[in-house]
C-alpha cells in the first residue's frame, strides 16, 4: 500500500505542478500579477471559424482546397459581432496563404449596417493589427481590390494589444514547471533529511474516524424511527424517494431558470430526499466507508473546495457542496452499512426504468414526431433527451446483465429490460446527438466487455439466446410501429411541437451532429457520413462542432476561486462550458481539477475492479462512470443533469474498497 501512496502523491504532485506552471506562464506573459484571471488580456471576442467559410461578394469558399478565393475588384464579405460588448479597440486578422501583400479595406459598421468608420491596411500572412476608432461595432466588412486566394485563421476583436507572441509559450511553460520540481525535490530532500524515525503515531487517521462517527451518530438519532419497517416496505419507500430524486432535476428543467424553486430550493428538495433514504437504509451492521480511502477523500477534498468557492463568490444556500456534504455522504454511510447494499442500487435502478416507461407514455401521447426536425421528447431539447436516454440506457443494461444469469429468467423481466434498449435506440436515432452517440457505444461495448469476466452457465446461454430472439422482434415492431405511433397518436390529442421547440435537421445548431440540409431526415448512413466528414476535415472547428471556441474562451477565464454565471461563448450566447473539467474549473477555481481528476481516475479503476470480483451491479458503476466521463468531455454534465445525478449515486457503492483502504 506504501507503493500506491507514493503513487498517489506523485500524481497529486504532477497536476498540482502543471496548473500552478500555467498559472504563473500566463501572468508573466501577459504581465499582470491578477489573480482573479490569470491571463489579464482584457475583454475579447473571437467570431466563430465557423463563419470564416461563408459567401460574400465575389468572395466564395473553396472546400476542397480550405482557402478562400475573390474574383474582380472589391470583392467583399461581412462579419457580423455578436457579443454583449461592441467597444473595443483592436481588431487582430490572422491570414495564412495569402498569394501576395495587398490593400485590404475594413468597413465597420453600426446596428443600422451604416459605416462607422473605415480602415485601409496592407495585409500580410500572418497577424495584421488594426486600432480601431470609438463606436459600438455590430459588422466588420473586409474588402479585397485584388484577384487572391487566401484562408483567414482568427478574427478577434480586443480590448487589449497582446504583448507577447505564442511561441514564448511553451518554452516559458517548460523553465517554470523545471522550476517546480526542482523546489519539490529540494523540499522533499530536506524533509528526508531531518525526518526523525517513523514511530508509531496514535492520531494518525483520527480525522477519518471522526468523521465516520460523526455520519454514524447523526444516522443512528434518526434511523431508529424506521427500525420496525418491514424490509419490503422500505424498499418501496425507497424506490418513491429515489423517483422524487430524479422528478425533480426534470422539473426544475421544465420551469426554467428564473422561478423561486429553481433558484433556492432544488438543492433542498434532492438534499430531503438523499437523507431520508440514507436514515431508510441505515443498518449499523457495518461501518466499510474507509475516509482514507483515495476515492473517499478526493470526493470529500472536492466538495470541500466548492465550499471554499461558494463563501468566496457569496454563492447561497442553494450550492451543490452543501448538497453532497450534508445529505450524500449520510448516503453513502449508510449505503455501506447494509447487510445487503444492492438492494439498494436494485431500488435505484428501478425507479430510473419507472421514470422512463413514464416518459415514454408521455411522449407516444403527447409529444409528437415531426418529420425534418429533431426529436425533443419529454424535455423542450434535442440534445437533453439525448443525454437522458443514454444514462437511462444505463438501468436497462446493468438489470439485464444481472437477470442473464439466472436459472428462472421471467419473461416480464426480460422483455421489459430489451424492450427499453431497442425503444431508447429508437428515440436516440431521432435526435441526432453526436455526444449521446458516443457515451451509447462506449455503454454497449462496457457492457459486451462485462461479459466476459465472469464464468457463464448454461442458464446463461438460454438466456441470451431468448434475449436476442425477442430483441428481434422488438426491433421489428418499434422500427414498424415507432414513428407511426409517435408522428399520429399525439394529433389524435391535438398536440404538436411548440415553435421554439423545433430543431431543423439543416445543420443548424453546431453542437450535434444532424443531418445535412437536405429537408430529409437523417437515416443512419447519413449520420455515418456525417461523422466521416468531420473527422476527416482536418479543422478543429468542425471536429468539435464548434466547442473548441467555447474551451479557449473558459480557459482564458481560469482564476483560483471561480466564478458566477456562464461566459459568452458561441455567436455571443451564454453557454456553459460543454466540458464537465473546465466547468468545474470556471465554477470553483483552477485547482479543483486535483480532486475532480483524482476522483474520475479511481471511481473508474474501482468500477472496473468490481466487474471482476463479480460485485453485485458492479456493471452498473463501471457504465455510470463512463458514461460520466464520455459525456463529460462534450458537455458541462451540470449538477442537476441526470448524467451528474447518477454518477454521484453510484459512486456510494465504490466507497468500499479494502485493498486500498490503507492506500
Amino acid at each position: 500500500m506504501q507503493k500506491n501512496n507514493r503513487g498517489l502523491k506523485f500524481t497529486i504532485l504532477l497536476i498540482t505542478g502543471v496548473l500552478l506552471s500555467w498559472m504563473l506562464t500566463a501572468m508573466y506573459l501577459t504581465e499582470s500579477m491578477n489573480w482573479s484571471c490569470f491571463y489579464d488580456v482584457g475583454n475579447l471576442y473571437d467570431i466563430s471559424s465557423g463563419y470564416y467559410r461563408q459567401p460574400g461578394i465575389r468572395w466564395t469558399y473553396d472546400s476542397t482546397a480550405g482557402v478562400i478565393q475573390t474574383e474582380g475588384k472589391d470583392a467583399s464579405c461581412c462579419f457580423y459581432v455578436n457579443s454583449r460588448q461592441k467597444n473595443w479597440n483592436y481588431l487582430y486578422l490572422t491570414i495564412r496563404d495569402l498569394d501576395m501583400e495587398s490593400q485590404w479595406q475594413f468597413e465597420f459598421r453600426d446596428q443600422d449596417g451604416k459605416i462607422l468608420f473605415t480602415k485601409s491596411q496592407t495585409v500580410q500572412n500572418g497577424r495584421n493589427i488594426l486600432q480601431l476608432e470609438e463606436g459600438e461595432i455590430y459588422a466588420v466588412n473586409i474588402i479585397v481590390n485584388e484577384r487572391t486566394s487566401f484562408s483567414i485563421r482568427r478574427i478577434q476583436f480586443r480590448e487589449k494589444e497582446q504583448n507577447f507572441a505564442w511561441n514564448q509559450l511553451p518554452w516559458t511553460f517548460l523553465r517554470v514547471l523545471i522550476s517546480y520540481v526542482l523546489v519539490v525535490f529540494i523540499i522533499y530532500g530536506f524533509v528526508r533529511y531531518y525526518k526523525r524515525a517513523e514511530q508509531p503515531n496514535p492520531r494518525r487517521g483520527i480525522w477519518a474516524v471522526t468523521t465516520q462517527k460523526m455520519y454514524a451518530h447523526m444516522l443512528g438519532c434518526f434511523g431508529e424511527l424506521f427500525q420496525r419497517i418491514p424490509q419490503a416496505s422500505k424498499s418501496g419507500l425507497r424506490k418513491l424517494l429515489f423517483l422524487a430524486v430524479l422528478l425533480i432535476p426534470y422539473i426544475v428543467n421544465k420551469m426554467g431558470n428564473n422561478t423561486i424553486i429553481v433558484a433556492r430550493r432544488e438543492n433542498l428538495l434532492l438534499a430531503s430526499c438523499f437523507f431520508l433514504i440514507a436514515i431508510l437504509s441505515w443498518e449499523r451492521s457495518r461501518q466499510r466507508v474507509d475516509w482514507r480511502n483515495p476515492l473517499v477523500y478526493s470526493w470529500l477534498a472536492l466538495w470541500l473546495m466548492v465550499l471554499v468557492s461558494d463563501f468566496v463568490l457569496g454563492r447561497s444556500i442553494q450550492s451543490a457542496g452543501i448538497l453532497m456534504m450534508g445529505a450524500m455522504a449520510p448516503l453513502y454511510m449508510a449505503w455501506n452499512s447494509m447487510r445487503r447494499p444492492e438492494r439498494l442500487t436494485r431500488d435505484f435502478l428501478a425507479a430510473l426504468r419507472y421514470l422512463y416507461w413514464a416518459g415514454s407514455v408521455y411522449c407516444l401521447f403527447f409529444q409528437s414526431y415531426e418529420p425534418g426536425y429533431r426529436y425533443t421528447g419529454i424535455y423542450g431539447n434535442a440534445n437533453l433527451f439525448a443525454s437522458y436516454l443514454t444514462t437511462v440506457n444505463i438501468s436497462f443494461l446493468a438489470n439485464l446483465s444481472e437477470n442473464l444469469g439466472k436459472e428462472k429468467l421471467k419473461n416480464r423481466v426480460l422483455a421489459e429490460n430489451i424492450l427499453g434498449l431497442v425503444t431508447i435506440w429508437g428515440f436516440l436515432q431521432m435526435t441526432e446527438s453526436v455526444t449521446s452517440l458516443v457515451a451509447y457505444i462506449a455503454e454497449w461495448t462496457v457492457f459486451l466487455w462485462g461479459q466476459f469476466p465472469a464464468e457463464k452457465r448454461k442458464s446463461y446461454q438460454r438466456n441470451l439466446k431468448r434475449a436476442l430472439a425477442m430483441c428481434l422482434v422488438c426491433i421489428v415492431i418499434v422500427g414498424i410501429s415507432g414513428k407511426w405511433c409517435l408522428s399520429n397518436i399525439p394529433r389524435v390529442w391535438e398536440v404538436q411541437l411548440k415553435e421554439q421547440e423545433r430543431q431543423p435537421l439543416t445543420g443548424e445548431n453546431p453542437l450535434s451532429l444532424v443531418a445535412e440540409a437536405s429537408g430529409q431526415s437523417a437515416n443512419a448512413s447519413g449520420i455515418s457520413e456525417r461523422v466521416r466528414e468531420k473527422v476527416t476535415s482536418g479543422e478543429w472547428y468542425d471536429l468539435f462542432a464548434g466547442r473548441d471556441e467555447i474551451w479557449k474562451n473558459y480557459i482564458r477565464s481560469w482564476n483560483l476561486f471561480g466564478h458566477y454565471g456562464y461566459l459568452e461563448s458561441l455567436e455571443g450566447k451564454t453557454m456553459n462550458a460543454h466540458n464537465a473539467l473546465l466547468q468545474v474549473m470556471h465554477s470553483n477555481g483552477i485547482f479543483i481539477a486535483v480532486p475532480f481528476l483524482l476522483m474520475l481516475y479511481y471511481s473508474l479503476k474501482y468500477s472496473i475492479e468490481a466487474v471482476f470480483v463479480k460485485k453485485k451491479f458492479g456493471l452498473f458503476f463501471l457504465l455510470a462512470a463512463v458514461n460520466y466521463i464520455v459525456q463529460g468531455l462534450a458537455e458541462s454534465t451540470s449538477y442537476l443533469g441526470y448524467c451528474w445525478l447518477i454518477y454521484y449515486i453510484a459512486l456510494g457503492g465504490l466507497f468500499s474498497q479494502p485493498g486500498e483502504a490503507d492506500a
